[in-house]
């Protein structure tokens, strides 16, 4: 009991010092990314997909995308420091697709391929 109560007070005093008492290593390149998961209205082909992701992947501070096409949802662990959930709906809307919050222009909209077309709702 002696030893778990000197295990808890290491933890919750000196978190930066427990860790490294207990033998493990933190990648706090971690730390900072947040998993964001949004609607996005697409035609049902690999090419909509692969622009979605395409055009979230490069954002600055984005690790990893995935485009569901069947649900229409997007999934991006990113880092908020770099990026903001609206600031990637933003780029996906100027891509040409819309949103759960966000429309795209009329003018990016036409620019997408046919086959990536969706019914607009106004």
């Amino acid at each position: 009991m002696k030893i778990m109560t000197i295990l808890l007070s290491l933890i919750f005093t000196a978190p930066e010092y427990s860790y490294s008492a207990l033998g493990l290593k933190i990648d706090e390149s971690r730390l900072h990314h947040a998993h964001i998961s949004f609607k996005v209205y697409s035609g049902d082909c690999k090419d909509c997909r692969k622009s979605i992701e395409k055009v979230v992947s490069k954002l600055p501070g984005v690790e990893s995308v995935e485009f569901n096409l069947r649900r229409n949802m997007l999934t991006v662990v990113y880092d908020p420091i770099e990026i903001t959930p609206k600031g990637i709906k933003e780029q996906v809307s100027k891509a040409g697709f819309d949103t759960d919050t966000t429309k795209a222009t009329k003018e990016a909209y036409d620019k997408i391929p046919d086959c990536c077309k969706y019914d607009r709702k106004s």
